[in-house]
């Protein structure tokens, strides 16, 4: 899995950080590989909290739509 992960990392550079959350085999070997690449802190950081933001969007919402649907 690291060896995935590594590849991942090396072709998509920050994008990897910001696209691995969404896959859950790399979302637990990318922040692993990015300190072994000494990837910049701010970099990992942004990528990191953009793709949460998103994940979280895209997680919550369509229950909060189904719950507002079937609420009112």
């Amino acid at each position: 899995m690291i060896e995935r992960g590594e590849f991942f990392f090396q072709r998509f550079g920050p994008w990897a950080m910001f696209l691995g959350r969404f896959f859950g085999p790399t979302r637990a070997v990318l922040p692993l590989i990015a300190g072994i690449f000494m990837m910049p802190r701010v970099l990992f950081q942004a990528a990191n909290m953009a793709s949460a933001s998103v994940w979280a969007f895209a997680l919550l919402a369509p229950g909060a739509g189904l719950a507002h649907y079937l609420l009112w």
